[in-house]
């Protein structure tokens, strides 16, 4: 931890190196991420607008608002004044010098298209709760994903960790503020309130007209069915709305940067791939929450304990990938039938890599039947194909198979 009881952030790479690129950058991401306290580190000037004194004059002339102040500028929560988006364009129509304005908000990128439908002068970094590697303090300047493509070996924590302790990460929650500052009961209480706020005052300010009740129920059912590949009709019932309203919930839970649909992975290559998407919950605590566990009723729960794991796995990676130095896209891949499937797919150009999450400690051949399978069939196109699991120990599979703790993402 720094003097100033700050944690550096993965994506601080990314920031400094867009700010230095473009004229303006959107940081994205759930409210209490810490996208404000980060952004703070890199600004002159800092405009919080949601201080209605700071909104009543962007509100009144943006443009007269923004003109004099020392850049690069902070305007944070910038959806409160949705007019500051388009004096921000004309500011920079005018003059595109690198490094002018950061926004940040807890609306997605895709919300903003209607006000600046991409002129390639704004460009947006999403920035996640903390993980494990930020937390401990762990160099930030290397990226696992970026090591693996490039065909390094990974490294064994130099702390034991077993499935209890993944567990016990997980449900700690990556929001900087219960997990840095709360204990744990408090922490559980912090993220009710958290998604309270979400089911009541978030949904109404984004217009909806929807049942809170029903809202809630959804919003319980998919974090449950976290890690899940499933029809919708399985989230509609459970929640008792129609097909039209769960795509405005699940809309809500993207702007508010809470969920993360994978996209099925596609190739040339093969057949007979299924179409559906992953959908995930941002934080495995959001899981555990909801659910009222704690870490010895997820050990008793086969089917949560997977997906509480395979949750926080990919929230350990997600700002790693994004931080990539090679643009990796994430996906995950289901044949149909569900004949083969894999956890995650990073694809790199027409290359990729497989991954697999178990939450044992001593995976086989058989935990990567089907990343060998992929292997056969996309040949020199594989570059690795890894097991995670909440073992010691890294070790071959078999060919371009590797065992890897889960620790290793953070070592």
């Amino acid at each position: 931890m720094t003097s100033n009881n700050y944690l550096p952030r993965i994506a601080e790479r990314k920031i400094e190196e867009l700010l230095g690129e473009f004229p303006a950058i959107l940081l994205t991401g759930p409210r209490a991420s810490g996208k404000t306290t980060t952004a703070m580190r890199f600004a002159k000037t800092v405009v919080r607008l949601d201080d209605p004194a700071r909104a009543r004059a962007f509100n009144a002339d943006p443009d007269a608002a923004l003109r004099g102040l020392p850049e690069p500028i902070l305007l944070d929560e910038w959806q409160v004044v949705p007019g500051v988006m388009g004096a921000v364009k004309r500011s920079v129509d005018s003059s595109s010098n690198a490094g002018r304005f950061i926004l940040t908000g807890s609306a997605s990128e895709k919300s903003i298209t209607h006000l600046w439908p991409g002129t390639g002068r704004i460009t947006h970094v999403p920035m996640y709760p903390m993980v494990e590697r930020e937390l401990r303090g762990a160099d930030l300047k290397s990226s696992f994903i970026d090591k693996i493509i490039k065909g390094e070996t990974a490294t064994r924590s130099k702390e034991i960790f077993d499935l209890r302790d993944y567990i016990d990460c997980a449900i700690s929650s990556g929001f900087p503020e219960p997990r840095l500052h709360l204990t744990s009961s408090a922490q559980a209480q912090w993220l009710s309130s958290y998604l309270q706020q979400i089911a009541t005052k978030d949904v109404t300010d984004t217009g909806s007209r929807r049942d809170m009740g029903k809202f809630r129920q959804f919003l319980q059912a998919y974090a449950i069915n976290t890690a899940g590949i499933y029809e919708d009709k399985l989230l509609m019932d459970s929640a008792g709305i129609s097909r039209t309203t769960l795509r405005s919930y699940e809309q809500i839970l993207a702007n508010l940067g809470l969920s993360i649909e994978l996209q099925p992975w596609f190739s040339n290559q093969l057949k007979r791939l299924a179409k559906q998407s992953k959908r995930f919950v941002v934080d495995a605590a959001i899981t555990a929450n909801v659910m009222s566990y704690d870490t010895d009723a997820i050990l008793g729960q086969g089917d949560v304990l997977g997906r509480v794991i395979e949750t926080f796995v990919l929230s350990q990676l997600l700002p790693d990938i994004a931080a990539s130095i090679h643009r990796p896209n994430l996906y995950h891949l289901r044949t149909e039938k569900g004949r083969q499937e894999i956890d995650l797919i990073v694809e790199v150009g027409n290359r990729i890599i497989a991954i697999e999450i178990k939450s044992s400690n001593a995976p086989s051949q058989r935990d990567a039947r089907h990343i060998r399978w992929l292997h056969d069939e996309l040949g020199e196109n594989f570059i690795a194909g890894i097991v995670f699991h909440t073992g010691q120990d890294i070790f071959e599979i078999e060919e371009k198979v590797t065992a890897i703790p889960i620790s290793s993402i953070w070592s």
